[in-house]
């Protein structure tokens, strides 16, 4: 995820999206809140498959000079694994 925003994790102070990409851990419970910047500009929220793109759209500084926006990618990977029985 990167863009606008700043994550909040218990534990750890504030840490601003705009210029560094976060990765989200697989413990949700890890993540205390996200929170928008007050001055945020994002007029949207772009979700993006592939790990190529969204890395394509940070190196085209695509959330600072095309469109504001926040970039979430899962890299391709569904976020919840499922045991087969």
């Amino acid at each position: 995820m990167t863009g606008c925003v700043t994550l909040l994790q218990l534990g750890s102070p504030p840490q601003p999206l705009d210029t560094t990409v976060f990765e989200v851990p697989g413990d949700p419970e890890a993540i205390h809140s996200i929170r928008f910047d007050e001055c945020c500009t994002a007029r949207c929220i772009l979700v993006v498959e592939k790990d190529s793109v969204f890395r394509r759209l940070i190196n085209d500084e695509f959330t600072v000079r095309y469109l504001p926006c926040i970039l979430v990618t899962a890299c391709g990977f569904p976020d919840l694994v499922r045991e087969r029985a």
